[in-house]
């Protein structure tokens, strides 16, 4: 047991540090959106500007179902007071979530979590698909755990290798 003592603290303390790191990246994309949604709805001088970008700020920290659920508010809250700019409300929110879901969302996870942007999209929707709900929210961190152990694996196995090739020569 001694021998796998540090491999297990090291994984827990990985795995951990992953999905804090996750979580925090979540917040920081969330609050990038949550500001760009207030300078947009300044500009388009939607009414209500802060409880809307507020509301895009807290559905957009659930994966993929939270921008659809954030856009309900604002857009039928501005139908209510003017049906013409409820249109272009619409427009420059999912603007928003194209930049956000392609763009912004997955750098701040690579830089997180060390997964690249396709990985992440990847996962996500595997995760989703084959778990609902909680496989959206906990397919990025729990991959980026795997890779790392993969990553650790194979580098003990090249290790191990290259001592053998040294020893036969």
């Amino acid at each position: 047991m001694p021998k796998y003592k540090h491999r297990i603290i090291y994984f827990v303390r990985f795995a951990y540090r992953t999905f804090q790191d996750y979580m925090i990246g979540r917040l920081v994309d969330s609050f990038i959106i949550g500001l760009i949604a207030f300078v947009g709805f300044y500009l388009l001088k939607t009414p209500y500007v802060p409880l809307f970008a507020f509301t895009i700020f807290i559905t957009n920290i659930i994966p993929y179902f939270g921008p659809i659920i954030g856009t309900i508010f604002p857009i039928f809250m501005t139908l209510l007071i003017n049906p013409m700019q409820a249109i272009w409300v619409a427009l420059f929110i999912v603007l928003l979530q194209q930049l956000d879901g392609n763009v912004i969302g997955p750098k701040i996870m690579e830089d997180r979590v060390g997964l690249s942007p396709l990985w992440i999209i990847s996962v996500v929707i595997l995760g989703g698909t084959m778990f609902g709900f909680v496989g959206f929210f906990l397919a990025v961190p729990v991959s980026a755990v795997i890779k790392e152990v993969y990553d650790l694996l194979i580098s003990e196995r090249l290790t191990g290798l290259q001592e053998n090739l040294f020893e036969q020569y």
